[in-house]
């Protein structure tokens, strides 16, 4: 995947994180809903506009989650793209390139 292409992704999924996460924000109430079977009577949604259904707001949960980890799999696409594409650093005594004054094998040139 060029850079260029996954760096779009990355943006497109943050985006929908954000639209989703917003979404959830000011549909609180309805997020508090759909969570009270499992509070055992803790989370008494308030008074107001019942909102959106269930259904849609367990869609943009799943989207938001879903959206997070299409977010992760581009960036650490993105990490070991430009990993891949770095320039080797390894000192050169250490990759065997620099043999140095003995040749390399260990035995001196012998003295005039």
């Amino acid at each position: 995947m060029p850079f260029s292409t996954g760096s779009l992704v990355l943006l497109l999924s943050f985006a929908m994180v954000f639209a989703t996460f917003g979404y959830m924000l000011v549909n609180a109430r309805s997020l508090m809903r759909l969570f009270r079977p499992m509070s055992d009577g803790d989370i008494v949604p308030g008074p107001g506009e019942r909102g959106p259904s269930k259904a849609a707001i367990l869609a943009a949960l799943l989207i938001h989650f879903a959206a997070w980890g299409l977010a992760a799999f581009a960036w650490l696409y993105l990490l070991a793209d430009v990993r891949a594409s770095a320039p080797d650093t390894t000192p050169l005594e250490a990759a065997g390139a620099v043999h140095g004054a003995d040749g390399g094998d260990g035995n001196r040139p012998a003295a005039n």
